[in-house]
């Protein structure tokens, strides 16, 4: 599989590019610096979206989780070439001196120069990095696209004008353009000077939206999907090579094959396109005939060996070494995988997996993607395991156990499958004062007091809940829902008590909001018994005074960014899931701002110092003296600050 080449409407001219920083010695800060390890084994890499592979056998990624451009030398060493950790934003400069609003859809490739282009998506721009970690804006114009709006915002509030919209795969083509696809599924040239012209394709009346590209070394174009592969014509119309509307999995010519989830594509040197499907990896000719070559349909993992009996999780990002070996971005597992011209596997040493769903002690233990936490009085710390379909509970000591549900047993309401003690699903964990838990799953609340599990609250069907984004519980017992638009206030025997939505918004907080209702994404509870929202869309924390009215209590309405201060000062970024918990001292931590974010009761919010660091934190609990949380595939801990 040697080869060379691939990558995974607006105005026609942008203005000149601005200059790049002069290059200078890059401080390095450690990149695996790992927090207090409670159980589990933390990820290098958080959230990986682009990867790329330089002539010296250097191998860069992408970590939107953490914001970073890390670089991998052949030999294993990890360092940062460009970014600071969790620091979000759209600065030029060298090293931890730039910034970036990295999310999934953003990827990278390498130029005839060694550089490496990136796709800042959520800032729509293109930016360039050189080797020593020199960040430059090659193209578009900063404005943070990637919340609910439609059109980007300044800080000032002022629409942005758009040349990109998240602009998101990116390929190199053989006269040293970019070629990039954005969020509206244009395709757009830049030339290295920074000029962008879009690309008027046509599909043939075949709706396509591909997320794929990549360019062969004779210069013919492919796109693809999630279900089909294109090729792009001198006429740039899109035809389909193979592949079909719907998702499948069978080897075959043209449109009898079919693809589950097309995740990163490359074109090897004799013109074969190599695409990355989802557990699999497979090989189209470019007649459209396809097959599997590694991989098993809908058997996940990350096993190494031979081509008959390796394991992928979830391919992304495509590239290749300089000996022709294929490296494939393990998005699943969160891993780098070498994929021999034989078909043979193995990870690099630098990203070993470290998820699973193992019960054990300490870093014995394994997780997989797990949401929100919650922590009992006696300093357990409990989560939802959703591939094994039960409640992990892990003891101060840092032994996981299952402490609720069948493992291997799910409940299915598509046939009618159900036992009592069993989840679907199992998502948001809350527990009260007397530590009876409470568990969101596919239809239902469940409440779990002295071992029994009963239904608490149906979800679905004729109820007004559909999604829950978030759970608490206050010291009466009384149960706070987050659902899409609306926040409910259950008693503790599963009856509305109160409903929180945009008519509860003043006229000035309600402005402005184009259609959209309030949007609570996790909630939270002070002992005086009110209730915390966390607002994505109005970048805010309202608080709702216990029987009284909805306010502001910290953030700065419609404002997003990572600014300390006072309510109206202060900004908050929701770049990712968000949970709250409250200190015994009335102080609230947030997750979901890129560093955790501390709120006083006088709704003042600041960014701690805390020993275990900066981990990319998906959830937080407060427990015995402990903040704990989960960061990927690990259980960490802290104490506060005396």
């Amino acid at each position: 599989m040697s080869a060379c080449g691939g990558g995974s409407g607006g105005p026609a001219g942008t203005p000149a590019p601005t200059p790049a920083p002069p290059e200078a010695p890059m401080v390095t800060p450690p990149v695996n610096v790992l927090p207090t390890v409670l159980a589990g084994a933390p990820s290098l890499l958080q959230t990986p979206g682009g990867m790329a592979v330089d002539r010296a056998g250097n191998t860069f990624v992408l970590d939107a989780g953490r914001q970073l451009i890390l670089k991998i030398t052949p030999d294993g060493t990890v360092s940062t070439l460009a970014g600071a950790e969790l620091v979000f934003g759209s600065q030029d400069g060298v090293g931890a001196g730039a910034s970036f609003r990295f999310n999934h859809e953003s990827r990278m490739l390498i130029d005839a120069a060694g550089n490496l282009l990136v796709t800042d998506t959520c800032n729509n721009t293109i930016r360039r990095i050189t080797p020593a970690g020199a960040v430059s804006t090659v193209a578009g114009q900063t404005g943070y696209s990637c919340g609910l709006r439609e059109h980007p915002l300044r800080p000032d509030r002022q629409p942005v004008r758009r040349i990109f919209h998240r602009p998101g795969a990116i390929a190199l083509d053989t006269n040293g353009d970019y070629l990039v696809l954005s969020g509206e599924r244009v395709l757009q040239r830049v030339t290295p000077a920074g000029k962008v012209t879009t690309v008027n394709w046509s599909s043939e009346g075949v709706s396509a939206r591909p997320t794929s590209l990549a360019v062969g070394k004779d210069g013919v174009m492919y796109g693809a999907d999630s279900g089909r592969v294109y090729r792009v014509g001198s006429n740039a119309i899109l035809r389909i090579v193979a592949g079909q509307p719907v998702n499948g999995m069978e080897d075959g010519q043209g449109e009898a094959a079919g693809f589950n989830q097309i995740g990163g594509l490359a074109v090897t040197e004799s013109g074969d396109v190599l695409i990355a499907d989802a557990s699999r990896l497979r090989k189209m000719s470019a007649g459209g005939m396809v097959t599997t070559l590694v991989g098993a349909d809908g058997i996940g993992g990350t096993r190494d060996g031979g081509a008959d009996s390796a394991r992928f999780s979830l391919l992304g990002a495509l590239a290749f070494d300089p000996a022709g070996q294929l490296i494939g971005l393990d998005v699943g597992a969160r891993s780098l995988r070498r994929i021999s011209s034989s078909g043979d596997v193995t990870t690099l040493t630098a990203t070993p997996s470290t998820s699973g769903t193992v019960d054990g002690a300490a870093n014995g233990a394994r997780f997989g993607n797990l949401t929100h936490v919650a922590s009992d009085s006696k300093g357990n710390l409990y989560m939802a395991d959703r591939q094994r379909h039960v409640i992990r509970r892990v003891s101060p000591g840092g032994d996981t156990t299952v402490f609720a549900g069948v493992a291997g047993v799910r409940n299915d309401p598509l046939t009618g499958a159900f036992r009592a003690d069993a989840f679907g699903y199992p998502d948001n964990v809350a527990i009260d004062g007397k530590d009876v838990m409470y568990v969101s799953d596919v239809q239902r609340i469940v409440k779990i007091k002295d071992g029994v599990m009963t239904t608490l609250i149906p979800l679905g069907g004729k109820n007004e809940i559909g999604s829950v984004y978030g759970m608490a519980v206050d010291l009466d017992g009384n149960l706070a829902v987050a659902g899409i638009y609306t926040a409910y206030i259950f008693s503790p025997a599963g009856k509305i008590i109160r409903r929180i939505d945009k008519s509860d918004l003043s006229p000035e907080l309600s402005a402005n909001r184009a259609g959209y209702g309030l949007t609570p994404r996790a909630v939270a509870f002070d002992r005086a018994g009110n209730l915390y929202l966390a607002d994505l869309y109005g970048h805010v924390v309202f608080k709702v005074a216990k029987d009284g009215p909805v306010a502001v209590f910290a953030g700065t309405s419609g404002v997003a960014g990572d600014q300390d201060g006072a309510r109206g000062s202060a900004s908050l970024g929701f770049y990712s899931q968000v949970q709250m918990t409250f200190a015994p001292n009335g102080d609230l931590y947030m997750t979901g701002q890129g560093k955790l974010r501390k709120i006083s009761p006088d709704g003042t919010v600041t960014t701690p110092a805390l020993a275990w660091g900066n981990p990319s934190l998906l959830s937080i609990t407060f427990s015995n003296g402990l903040l704990k949380g989960m960061t990927r595939y690990a259980a960490v801990q802290t104490p506060l600050p005396q």
